[in-house]
């Protein structure tokens, strides 16, 4: 594998100073130069799944710089590059839903590199982690507005059919999630949530439970707050890395049962479920709330699951307690 990694570097470098994908901030590759003309690196830092950097070019507005690092190979991680570049060079520009633009886009499947050049949205938006607890109550009806222009504007949208992910099918869904759930995670779990897993694996649960009446729309799969930007003239959707067609019960269960405390989310449900369902409204689209948590509160489950077998963590662990505690109080395990 070490000499595999070696080769790759090798080539990885080659393919970037030939002009391929962004490999680090210190090299912009021709064709960037060709497109943007001198492009000047203001910083650079590195983060979880990929590295970033702000550039400014002349004649184009501030850019924003997302790249595979030189020695990440990983498969998985380039597949998320790829369904971002798709969703944004493909799927955004044809509906109204505020996101940094796409300006550029690169990949080589040989070396597993890419990397997004977006409009900068740093110097004009501020994240949620920047607001205080005042602001943020006063942000969260944009918040809850602008995902529910995500679902309202795909929900029956034609081009959804264009969507690699197309279509919602529930039986699939519950075969390959019920393999999924056959493995259990090398660091063992709870017996509670063992228990839900055993409770999904039974004869027809799965396709039973997922087969219930929900709205398939493009969702963006890994909702939380620090996915939205907020400016003075409203909010904006950011990284698209898990964009997809499936109910959108997946994005809302995501956001409340995993990337809540179980203090926040009995303290901000009610207000975020109210508001994100008056903010459909204008689209003609009225979910059944409930059993959409239903269903998304499975395919996180589900996914949670697979994530913590693949990769044994103590954050991917509570994660996977939180989306439990979540089955339980939609119903799904009582």
């Amino acid at each position: 594998m070490a000499r595999l990694n070696v080769s790759l570097a090798v080539r990885t470098a080659a393919r970037a100073l030939s002009g391929g994908p962004i490999v680090t901030a210190r090299h912009i590759p021709r064709a960037l130069r060709s497109t943007f003309g001198s492009v000047e690196t203001l910083d650079g830092w590195n983060g979880e799944t990929a590295s970033y950097a702000r550039a400014r070019a002349d004649g184009a507005p501030p850019l924003f710089v997302k790249y595979r690092r030189a020695l990440d190979f990983d498969a998985r991680a380039f597949a998320r590059f790829q369904r971002e570049t798709l969703y944004l060079r493909a799927f955004a520009p044809r509906v109204d839903v505020p996101h940094a633009a796409l300006l550029h886009a690169a990949s080589d499947d040989a070396t597993r590199k890419a990397h997004v050049v977006l409009r900068d949205l740093t110097d004009e938006t501020r994240g949620w982690g920047d607001l205080d607890e005042r602001e943020r109550l006063a942000k969260l009806p944009h918040f809850t507005a602008i995902v529910a222009r995500l679902h309202g504007a795909w929900a029956g949208h034609a081009a959804l059919s264009e969507h690699p992910t197309f279509p919602w099918a529930p039986v699939k869904v519950a075969e390959k999630a019920r393999a999924a759930l056959a493995r259990v995670p090398a660091f063992g779990v709870p017996s509670d949530i063992e228990a839900a897993a055993k409770r999904l694996r039974a004869p027809n649960a799965l396709e039973t439970l997922l087969s219930a009446p929900t709205i398939a729309t493009m969702t963006h799969g890994d909702l939380h707050f620090g996915q939205v930007l907020f400016s003075e003239r409203g909010a904006y959707l950011v990284d698209y890395q898990h964009a997809g067609v499936a109910p959108l019960g997946f994005d809302l269960a995501h956001l409340l049962g995993l990337r809540l405390s179980l203090v926040e989310r009995r303290a901000l449900e009610d207000e975020v479920l109210a508001a994100y369902a008056r903010a459909l409204e204008p689209f003609g689209v009225k979910p059944d709330l409930h059993a959409e948590l239903r269903v998304g509160a499975i395919l996180n489950f589900v996914a949670m699951w697979r994530r913590s077998a693949r990769e044994p963590s103590e954050t991917f662990r509570n994660l996977l307690v939180r989306a439990g505690v979540l089955l339980h109080d939609v119903g799904v395990t009582t």
